[in-house]
């Protein structure tokens, strides 16, 4: 006569692929949100490089020259508007022609992206970072976001 003794609970191989299932998933989900806050970054950057272009542009109707941009200081002579910082992460480019400092730095920022202003003509103020591989440049009339190299 047999008898057969009934066990409750789970084996340790269901255990192992439930454990390998939540691994695959989890994953997927702390990936997705690394990309989610370099969006976040890159949009925060891009409303703050919108509210410089604003106020540059009042500049140029007040015929005044752009000034060179550090955070805090006025975006013109005789304006109360300022330059905001930027978001972690993010530099404003203040050399006066691509390629006069090294890769990254806040004077060439990525050797590609530059600083100009000619008083109550046009203005270009860019923004770069290394970290999401982006840059933001703004001109008169828009801003563009591009893939940095």
């Amino acid at each position: 006569m047999s008898t057969r003794i009934h066990q409750k609970g789970f084996t340790l191989i269901e255990l192992l692929v439930v454990i390998a299932i939540i691994g695959l998933l989890s994953s997927v989900i702390l990936a997705s949100l690394s990309s989610a806050r370099t969006k976040g970054r890159v949009a925060a950057a891009q409303e703050t490089m919108h509210s410089v272009q604003t106020a540059a542009a009042s500049c140029l109707n007040d015929s005044v020259a752009v000034a060179s941009p550090v955070a805090g200081s006025a975006v013109c002579t005789g304006s109360s508007a300022t330059y905001p910082a930027l978001p972690s992460g993010w530099i404003y480019c203040t050399a006066a022609s691509p390629g006069t400092a090294g890769a990254g730095t806040t004077l060439a920022c990525n050797n590609s992206l530059y600083f100009a202003s000619s008083a109550g003509v046009s203005f270009n103020v860019a923004a770069y970072s290394s970290a999401d591989l982006k840059s933001i440049t703004c001109l008169e009339a828009s801003c563009t976001t591009a893939t940095a190299l």
